[in-house]
C-alpha cells in the first residue's frame, strides 16, 4: 500500500458510486437479453410441444365425452401427468442458464475489481474473488426466501397448476378441446397475451432478470469479503423512477456490513444494486501525513453522497443519458425538463457480456480483461 496515484482529488466513494449506477442499467441489458433468449426458447420449442399434445391427448377424451365428473378430472391429471415430461422444462431452465449466469457473474467479479483499481488513489494488493466460491453462493444463496432451483420449481409447479385449472374449468362450462386450448394458448390477435401462458412468460421474464441480477450482486459481494482489509461496507442503491417499489426506495442509501443486512434482489424483479463503502487512510492504517494533500480528501471513509437517480443523470453524458432512458425520452429529459420519476428506465434495450465489457473498457483492462 506504497505508492499514492495523483490526480483530480475527489470522495472516492462517490466516484465508486458512480459508476455502480450508470452499471445497473447496463446490467439491465443484459436483463433484458437474458429474458428474451428464455422465452423464445419457451416459445419455439416447450410451449408448442406441450400444446401439441395437449390438443392431442384432451382430443381423445372429448372423443369419448366429457362427463363433468369424477372420471373426467382423473383423466385430465392421468393426461397431465402423462406429459410431465414437457412440464419439467420450466423447472429446468436454470440448468439451461447457469452458465450463462456463471460467465456473467465472473464479469461482473472483474468489472468490480476493475473500477477499484481504478478508482482507489494508492496501490494494493487485491485479493480476486474465487470462482468456485462464486459459483457455490450462485447456486446456495436463496433470496427473497428461495434459491434459482427453487424459484424456478415454483415456476414449474405454478404453470402446472394453472393448466389443470384451465382444463378442468374448460369440461365444467361445456368447452370444446379448441376452446380450452385457445384459452391456454390465447389469440394470435392479442399476441397471445391472453392465454393463461401469458403470465408463465411474465413470471419466466421476472425470474430470469432477479437470477442475473443474483449473480450480479452475489459476485460484488464476494469482491468486498475478499478485500475487507480495505472496504468496510457495502450501500445499498435503488433505480429511483416511476417503477420503484415501496420496499426498495426506502433502502435507498442503507448502509451495512460486509456480510450483514439485506441485499438485492429483495424481491423477484428487483433492480437495485450494491455499491462498496472504502476505509479512509486512517482506518487502513496508513500515515495520512504521508499522504499529498491533494490527495488525501480521496479516501476518507465517507459513505458516498445522497444523490437522487434524477440528479446523477442530469449530470451525465448525452450517451449515458440516450443509453438510459432512450434517445427520444432523454431529449424529453433534457429539453423538457421532466422528472426522471416520470420514466422507467428502458427495457427495449439489449447488451452481450462483449457489449457490456465495451462500453466499459478501462475497468475490465484493469481488471486484466482487455
Amino acid at each position: 500500500m506504497g505508492d499514492v496515484r495523483l490526480g483530480t482529488p475527489k470522495n472516492v466513494n462517490d466516484a465508486i458510486q458512480d459508476r455502480t449506477i450508470r452499471h445497473m442499467f447496463y446490467l439491465e441489458a443484459i436483463k433484458t437479453r437474458q429474458s428474451r433468449q428464455v422465452i423464445a426458447y419457451l416459445d419455439d420449442i416447450v410451449i408448442p410441444n406441450l400444446l401439441r399434445q395437449l390438443n392431442e391427448r384432451l382430443a381423445r377424451i372429448e372423443a369419448v365425452g366429457f362427463d363433468r365428473g369424477e372420471f373426467t378430472t382423473r383423466r385430465i391429471t392421468q393426461m397431465i401427468d402423462e406429459f410431465q415430461n414437457i412440464i419439467n422444462e420450466f423447472g429446468n431452465l436454470n440448468n439451461r442458464i447457469q452458465g450463462e449466469l456463471f460467465d456473467l457473474a465472473m464479469t461482473e467479479s472483474a468489472w468490480q475489481l476493475g473500477v477499484l483499481k481504478e478508482e482507489v488513489p494508492i496501490n494494493i494488493l487485491y485479493a480476486v474473488a474465487a470462482p468456485e466460491t462464486i459459483r457455490q453462493v450462485l447456486i446456495n444463496k436463496p433470496f427473497d426466501g428461495r434459491t434459482l432451483q427453487q424459484w424456478f420449481d415454483r415456476l414449474q409447479e405454478t404453470t402446472k397448476a394453472r393448466l389443470v385449472q384451465e382444463i378442468q374449468k374448460g369440461v365444467t362450462e361445456g368447452q370444446t378441446t379448441a376452446q380450452i386450448v385457445r384459452n391456454i394458448q390465447g389469440t394470435r390477435a392479442l399476441k397471445y397475451k391472453d392465454g393463461i401462458l401469458a403470465t408463465t412468460r411474465a413470471q419466466t421474464n421476472a425470474v430470469v432478470r432477479s437470477a442475473v441480477a443474483h449473480a450480479s450482486n452475489t459476485a460484488r459481494e464476494e469482491v468486498f469479503s475478499a478485500n475487507s482489509e480495505f472496504i468496510k461496507g457495502v450501500q445499498w442503491i435503488s433505480t429511483l423512477d416511476s417503477s420503484t417499489c415501496a420496499i426498495c426506495a426506502p433502502l435507498d442509501g442503507k448502509v451495512y456490513k460486509i456480510g450483514e443486512g439485506v441485499r438485492p434482489p429483495i424481491h423477484v424483479s428487483c433492480r437495485c444494486a450494491i455499491t462498496a463503502v472504502t476505509k479512509s487512510y486512517r482506518e487502513m492504517g496508513i500515515d495520512i501525513d504521508d499522504i499529498p494533500p491533494s490527495t488525501r480528501s480521496s479516501m476518507n471513509g465517507q459513505v458516498p453522497s445522497d444523490i437522487t437517480y434524477n440528479q446523477w443523470l442530469k449530470g451525465q453524458p448525452i450517451e449515458i443519458q440516450n443509453d438510459a432512458l432512450g434517445k427520444t425520452r432523454a431529449k424529453l429529459f433534457r429539453d423538457g425538463g421532466l422528472d426522471v420519476s416520470q420514466f422507467t428506465i428502458r427495457n427495449d434495450y439489449e447488451l452481450t457480456l462483449d457489449q457490456l465489457r465495451a462500453k466499459e473498457p478501462q475497468a475490465f483492462i484493469k481488471a486484466g480483461i482487455a
